[in-house]
C-alpha cells in the first residue's frame, strides 16, 4: 500500500470559520486530497478545488469569505501524475462530502467509481440556506459511476474486505459526510477526516467550526477522534495548516 498526500492550494480564509471564536486573523488552509494504492487498484479520497474556483465559478458570497489559490498543476488530475498516474487510471473516489473544495475535480475520472453517501448526493439539490452557497451541481454529473452508502447502516464499509481502507459516516459539517480509515502496513493508521474535524485544535478543545450543519453530530465525532487517537491511529484534519505541515506530501509517502 501507498499513500500520497496532496493538496489543491489553499483557501485563504480567516481563523474564525474552522475554529469558533478564532476571530478575523488571516488563516491560510491546505486543500487535501489523497491518492491510496491497494490491491493493484488507485483510490482517491476527496479530489480538491474545481479548475474554474479562481475564474468565477464560486459564487461571490462565498469567495469573500473563502478564497481558493491554486496552480494549473495542483489540480487533482494533473497533481496525481508526478506519481505516475492518469486521471483514466483511478479506480475508485471516495468523496467526504460534495463541498466545492472536495469534490471539484469528480468529472475528471472517466474509470472511477464514485462512493457517496445517499443523503449527501440528496441534499445538494435541496440545501438549506447556510450551505447552499457551498455547493455546485455542476461539479456532480449524473452521469458518472455513483455508489451510494446509506448512513448507519453503511457505517464502517471497508472497502476491499481486508480492514486497510474503512468509511466512517461522519456527519454533522454536512448532512451525509464520511471520512476514511487508512491502515498502512509499515507506518500505521491515519484517519482522513476531511470537514468532520477542520483542525486539530477542535479536537482537543472541543471546539466548533464556524461552518457546521449538526452541532450535535459534529461533537459526536470529535469523542470518536479522539478515542481512535487513544488506539494510535493518527488523525489527518480537513484544513489544518500548521499540522499539514508535519506530514509527508506527494511524491512521497506512507506504506
Amino acid at each position: 500500500m501507498k499513500l500520497y498526500f496532496f493538496s489543491c492550494g489553499f483557501l485563504e480564509s480567516t481563523k474564525g470559520l474552522f475554529v469558533n471564536g478564532g476571530g478575523n486573523e488571516a488563516y491560510w488552509v491546505p486543500v487535501p486530497f489523497f491518492l491510496i494504492q491497494h490491491q493493484g487498484k488507485n483510490i482517491l479520497f476527496d479530489t480538491g478545488n474545481h479548475r474554474m474556483d479562481m475564474q468565477g465559478h464560486l459564487k461571490e458570497a462565498l469567495v469573500r469569505s473563502v478564497k481558493p489559490v491554486f496552480s494549473e498543476e495542483e489540480l487533482a488530475h494533473h497533481a496525481i501524475r508526478q506519481v505516475g498516474v492518469a486521471p483514466e487510471e483511478i479506480d475508485f473516489i471516495i468523496v467526504s462530502h460534495l463541498h466545492h473544495d472536495h469534490a471539484g475535480e469528480l468529472g475528471q475520472f472517466p474509470n472511477a467509481t464514485i462512493l457517496v453517501q445517499q443523503a449527501e448526493y440528496d441534499y445538494v439539490h435541496r440545501p438549506d440556506d447556510i450551505m447552499e452557497q457551498t455547493y455546485y451541481p455542476d461539479e456532480i454529473p449524473q452521469e458518472l459511476d455513483w455508489y451510494f452508502l446509506h448512513g448507519e447502516k453503511d457505517n464502517r464499509f471497508d472497502l476491499f474486505g481486508d480492514g486497510k481502507l474503512v468509511i466512517y459516516y461522519t456527519p454533522g459539517h454536512t448532512a451525509g459526510h464520511q471520512s476514511l480509515l487508512v491502515r498502512t502496513d509499515r507506518d500505521g493508521a491515519f484517519f482522513l477526516a476531511a470537514d468532520a474535524c477542520y483542525t486539530l485544535e477542535n479536537i482537543q478543545s472541543g471546539v466548533l467550526p464556524g461552518l457546521v450543519l449538526d452541532s450535535a453530530a459534529y461533537l459526536q465525532n470529535i469523542k470518536t477522534f479522539r478515542f481512535l487517537q487513544k488506539t494510535g491511529v493518527t488523525i489527518v484534519p480537513g484544513h489544518d495548516p500548521q499540522l499539514w505541515e508535519q506530514f509527508r506530501h506527494a511524491p512521497d509517502y506512507y506504506e
